[in-house]
């Protein structure tokens, strides 16, 4: 398991534990490589989206383990769900206790 696989992991149980549902779309082996089957604009589109029903909250989550920044299409998914009134950002291990924060104190 890659590093961002392990962080992935933490913060899906770490929601689970906590009442939140996630989405998350892996990416396959295919004759042409690694690839994430996705229409549309979707390329770049965050690693994790989720919703707290009690809440109603949503985030859409990009995750990140340094050195990897994230890529273009990434920054441009994250602006436009915030525009739409998603919270959106990146997280890194370094940003666990917000993480941890973020998720126990649902709106």
């Amino acid at each position: 398991m890659t590093p961002e696989e392990s962080f992935q992991s933490a913060v899906i149980d770490m929601a689970h534990l906590r009442g939140w549902r996630v989405a998350h779309f892996r990416k396959a082996r295919t004759a042409k490589g690694w690839r994430t089957a996705v229409g549309g604009d979707g390329k770049g589109w965050p690693d994790l989206i989720l919703c707290h029903e009690a809440s109603g909250t949503i985030l859409s989550r990009e995750l990140k383990v340094p050195p990897n920044k994230t890529t273009p299409e990434q920054d441009v998914w994250l602006r436009v769900l915030e525009a739409c009134g998603v919270d959106s950002g990146v997280w890194t291990p370094d940003d666990w206790d917000e993480i941890e924060y973020t998720l126990e104190n649902v709106r």
